[in-house]
């Protein structure tokens, strides 16, 4: 059966027999660690930096610090053969050919103006929250969001026979695609922080950065 990351919590408490320190969402796997069966669930994720109440701490004062320590938050988009790659900050948009091959090595934007201006444009156009690709998943099947130019298109993929989710089946299981989808869209819309505008007040980047100062991880 899948876990999830902020299973990790509770289990290390559940393996320690102590309290909580704080609610979580996650589940307590220690039983299954020591032999118990494992209880069907399924588990929901994101691309990028987590904006999810699950793991709100993930962005260290609003956003990723670039560098050491963490990573800068970057928009995709793709029209067919053309992706485009830009900065949280807006600046520094890349546009790369996926006829190229995967590794997307080459930069076409000063080879392809009209096209880099064009998919540029959808950045400003697509809320930052509604342009991450989103996934659930259980221990059979995962269902896989992306955007497209501000739609989301789904995809599913058979886990047992296809561990590479190279095929596509959702046209021959859209029951199963019905019901992951309404789990992912709910999680999705349950109580998202935006960590660009903080949460108001000192922020839990200070708290954080306090309690790393103790620990002598930071001067």
């Amino acid at each position: 059966e899948p876990a999830s990351l902020v299973d990790v919590l509770p289990t290390v408490c559940g393996l320690l027999d102590v309290a909580l320190p704080e609610p979580t969402t996650g589940v307590d796997l220690s039983p299954v660690l020591r032999g118990a069966p494992a209880v069907p669930r399924v588990v929901y994720g994101e691309s990028g930096s987590a904006l999810r109440p699950q793991n709100p701490y993930r962005s260290i004062g609003g956003r990723r610090r670039p560098g050491p320590g963490g990573q800068e938050v970057f928009r995709y988009a793709r029209d067919g053969q053309w992706i485009a790659i830009r900065r949280f900050d807006g600046t520094a948009m890349a546009l790369y050919d996926a006829e190229d091959g995967v590794l997307l090595e080459v930069d076409r934007a000063s080879e392809e103006p009209k096209t880099a201006l064009h998919l540029g444009t959808v950045f400003d156009q697509v809320p930052f929250l509604e342009d991450r690709s989103r996934m659930a998943r259980d221990s059979q099947w995962k269902l896989i969001g992306t955007p497209r130019l501000g739609n989301m298109e789904w995809a599913l993929f058979d886990l047992e026979v296809d561990s590479l989710e190279s095929t596509d089946v959702s046209a021959a299981h859209p029951d199963i695609v019905a019901t992951l989808k309404a789990g992912v869209e709910g999680w999705w819309s349950s109580e998202p922080i935006d960590l660009r505008q903080g949460d108001g007040g000192e922020s839990d980047a200070q708290k954080i950065d306090a309690d790393l100062r103790s620990l002598g991880y930071i001067d």
